[in-house]
């Protein structure tokens, strides 16, 4: 079970999403899944103010600041010889380099519709929060809450919060998040489905299902940390899925979903990966292995539906 809910820390309307998303590679022989989550969002505070965001994924997870670039590079793409990371060739068109005062900023000229069309935006600044010059004398943060760094146990999600963010407007950030061991086993590869939810849905499947499993003593911190998390927010007008292909992690299929379709805007081909967008919070997709064997040899080969 992959996605991830936000919250505001401050107050309500602090934050306004704009487009957010996920791409996601799976990996069965090593008993991993690597997501690199996408935030588009707009800090509706004055500058100088301090603001902050916590985001909940299930399992225990790691979870990294990527600051090496702007639309970075999926991790399984690291390692791959591509001209354009995924990030790029979907929403490159979308942002320019620019000048101002002598330091290289982002500046946003178009947009992608809630469905996907592009349309001509007025030029606006925004702030790539990790890899900003402008943000060095703030260092970004990002701190775990839940669970421990040093927890074997199972836990049933991983909150963490990040900021300070001091500069009002857009703000693009991503993170590195990896899910394996028994986190994997018990979200991934307990059964042959698995799935993929929007806020609402991952958050009633938490509560209903993976917080009961925790011990009976340490139940009600859970559910104390995941109530915090009721009144989520929305992460922008549209969520994307994209789903690796056989290029950067193994086959999977898309057996079932609701609230979400396939996008018009796609990637070069199928072997890359192929993208979902939705919103709606409750969407579920239901994906299973292509190949159920666990070999370690066996190459994948394309992400596609039943």
């Amino acid at each position: 079970m992959m996605c991830t809910a936000a919250r505001e820390v401050l107050k309500s309307k602090s934050w306004r999403g704009r487009r957010s998303g996920e791409t996601i590679g799976y990996h069965r022989q090593l008993q991993e899944a690597h997501i690199l989550a996408t935030y588009y969002l707009e800090n509706m505070l004055g500058d100088g103010m301090e603001n902050y965001i916590d985001f909940l994924h299930p399992g225990n997870v790691e979870v990294g600041l990527m600051v090496d670039s702007f639309l970075s590079a999926h991790p399984d793409e690291r390692d791959k010889d591509v001209e354009h990371n995924i990030l790029q060739s979907l929403y490159g068109n979308a942002f320019g380099a620019t000048n101002i005062n002598g330091v290289e900023a982002i500046s946003q000229t178009k947009a992608l519709s809630k469905w996907d069309m592009w349309y001509e935006l007025q030029e606006s600044q925004l702030v790539n929060w990790a890899g900003d010059p402008r943000t060095l004398d703030n260092p970004p943060r990002l701190e775990r809450i839940c669970p421990s760094e040093d927890s074997v146990d199972f836990a049933p999600f991983t909150v963490w919060r990040m900021g300070p963010f001091r500069k009002q407007g857009p703000v693009l950030m991503s993170l590195s998040i990896t899910l394996k061991g028994k986190s994997y086993r018990e979200f991934v590869d307990r059964d042959r489905n698995f799935w993929i939810d929007g806020p609402e849905r991952l958050l009633s499947r938490l509560e209903y299902t993976y917080v009961p499993r925790v011990h009976k003593k340490e139940r009600p911190f859970w559910e104390k940390q995941l109530c915090k998390f009721k009144k989520y927010m929305s992460t922008g007008q549209s969520y994307d899925v994209v789903l690796l292909g056989a290029k950067f992690a193994d086959e999977v299929r898309v057996t079932q979903k609701s609230g979400v379709t396939k996008a018009m805007l796609q990637l070069e081909s199928k072997d890359i990966g192929v993208r979902y967008i939705t919103d709606d919070p409750d969407f579920t997709m239901t994906l299973e292995y292509v190949n159920t064997r666990r070999t370690k040899d066996k190459q994948n080969m394309v992400v596609g539906e039943s």
